[in-house]
């Protein structure tokens, strides 16, 4: 069963009598659940078997706060941390310019140093990183201790610029935002896993409750998982609910 399968809990309140209205509706909730068992849901999928109620609790649910990225973000972004992200920016920019010429050939020369587009490019990028790793240990040497934890709490990694840290000028070795999109952000993965499964989860827990509000005369009260259902559900509603392989 689909609702049994993505947790939804039994119950010992009898099934309602619905129309084929909500019967046809009921199919569409329960199709959207086996999808969600997969992958995500798309936008409209949700919308177009929810009603306006029932969508508007699965978004609060989705914005709430569940991890720790949620939770500094309501203190809002740092403004240190917003000018030193929009450094790293502009350095990302010049080595993906320098990156971009590395696969160029081209006999021109730049600089005094008189040096291939290349690597005149990146030596660019690793003084802009540079820049923006100094503009950022300046603030963490000279502000307060509260406003110094409120940044870090926003780095990816430690910020040690002395020779026992790991901080470097260059797209892999400098701290990033925590919300940082860059492949170079060590917590970019994870936050977008976690991102995932919050969706998936959000979405299972309103497709399900959408579906107990059509199966049963009032809302259902939580019983041991052992309990065996008093009630019989028709032949018609067990085939929408089942998935492939259930016996109906």
């Amino acid at each position: 069963m689909v609702l049994r399968d993505c947790g939804a809990r039994e119950t010992l309140l009898p099934f309602t009598v619905i129309t084929d209205t909500q019967a046809a509706r009921l199919e569409r909730v329960c199709t959207q659940l086996r999808k969600s068992q997969a992958a995500a849901v798309s936008t409209q999928g949700m919308r177009s078997v929810l009603t306006a109620d029932e969508y508007s609790s699965y978004t609060n649910n989705l914005s709430a706060p569940t991890s720790y990225l949620d939770a500094i973000r309501l203190d809002g972004k740092p403004d240190v941390i917003v000018h030193y992200a929009d450094m790293l920016k502009t350095a990302d920019f010049t080595n993906a310019r320098a990156e971009a010429a590395s696969r160029r050939f081209s006999t021109k020369r730049y600089g005094i140093n008189n040096e291939s587009q290349a690597s005149y490019l990146r030596h660019q990028a690793e003084a802009q990183y540079a820049r923006a790793c100094e503009y950022l240990d300046e603030q963490l040497t000279t502000l307060d201790a509260g406003t110094q934890q409120a940044i870090r709490a926003w780095l990816d990694r430690d910020f040690d610029m002395s020779t026992e840290g790991r901080i470097a000028p260059d797209c892999m070795g400098v701290a990033r935002a925590v919300d940082s999109s860059s492949k170079y952000c060590v917590s970019v993965n994870s936050h977008k896993q976690h991102k995932l499964e919050r969706k998936l989860s959000c979405q299972q827990d309103s497709l399900a409750s959408a579906a107990c509000a059509l199966l049963y005369e009032d809302e259902p009260e939580t019983v041991p998982a052992s309990h065996t259902q008093t009630t019989s559900m028709s032949d018609k509603l067990r085939a929408l609910m089942a998935l492939p392989g259930d016996d109906i």
